[in-house]
């Protein structure tokens, strides 16, 4: 399992590799503002503790020719060299602004077991509006306070994988993805150990006749009786004797990236059950 930090600041240069133009940058740094910054004495004062966040933000900055000074760690941005206007462009640039909120302050754990994604503000009626817009996607983001910031936060799966949909984070929507798969098929395996011994029963002495027949159909080889898709089902069944219909749909998903349904499944089976019947009769 990957660290908090390095996972989160992973997120954090994906989506800042994606924001080119000076639209895309301004709005960026307006998200990035919201979240992290200060306002004191007529500007806006960001502090990151990682160099290579702060790195990112000076070069956006230079690149989009916003003025700024820049001591101590911290950049210092004029409220008159940069306006905040929450509702005035952002609904064609949502997903670099939506960025910028978690760039700013944003994190991602995917502890075992447990999802959870937030980010923060000293500002209660700032946070209070990135919600509100937020929510308006049907994010469902909650609200608390914790350490003098204000936080908000979402632990369902599906919305964590919507909202790095949103920012556009490919490579750890499909990291998340494949949590969600994992943990739901260790949910199934469960289920499955739970059964009662009569439907356990039941279960192996299925999978044991059927392992008989694709015996038998591989063995006189009858494979051209099969498209490729059902030869790849035959032989994850004889690898993975026992497992129920439902378990087999979760195994070619994952190995084989082959959404099929369990409906679909009993129809290898009665292709299985038929072909084997024919050759076996022809046989005797």
């Amino acid at each position: 399992m990957r660290k908090k930090a390095s996972f989160s600041f992973e997120i954090k240069k994906e989506i800042s590799n994606q924001v080119k133009k000076k639209k895309e940058i301004t709005t960026f740094i307006n998200g990035v503002i919201y979240s992290n910054s200060i306002l004191k004495n007529n500007f806006y004062i960001l502090n990151f503790k990682n160099k290579q966040a702060l790195d990112i933000i000076l070069k956006l900055l230079s690149k989009a020719q916003i003025k700024y000074e820049f001591e101590n760690n911290l950049i210092k941005i004029s409220t008159k060299d940069l306006e905040l206007n929450f509702d005035s462009y952002y609904e064609n640039y949502l997903t670099f602004f939506f960025s910028g909120i978690f760039f700013g302050s944003g994190s991602l754990n995917l502890s075992v077991g447990s999802f959870h994604l937030e980010f923060s503000s000293r500002y209660y009626e700032i946070l209070m509006q990135i919600q509100k817009k937020l929510n308006e996607y049907d994010f469902n983001f909650k609200l608390l306070k914790r350490n003098q910031k204000y936080t908000l936060y979402i632990k369902k799966q599906e919305q964590i994988l919507d909202f790095l949909a949103a920012i556009n984070a490919k490579e750890a929507w499909s990291l998340v993805q494949q949590q969600k798969i994992d943990k739901d098929m260790n949910n199934a395996s469960n289920r499955i150990n739970n059964l009662d011994f009569k439907n356990e029963k039941k279960v192996t002495k299925a999978s044991s006749e059927l392992i008989k027949k694709i015996n038998f159909i591989l063995n006189k080889k009858l494979n051209y009786f099969f498209n490729e898709k059902e030869m790849l089902f035959l032989q994850e069944k004889l690898q993975n004797k026992n497992a129920s219909l439902a378990r087999m749909c979760e195994i070619m998903q994952k190995k084989h990236n082959l959404e099929i349904t369990k409906s679909g499944l009993n129809h290898y089976v009665r292709k299985v059950n038929k072909i084997y019947k024919e050759n076996k009769k022809a046989r005797l």
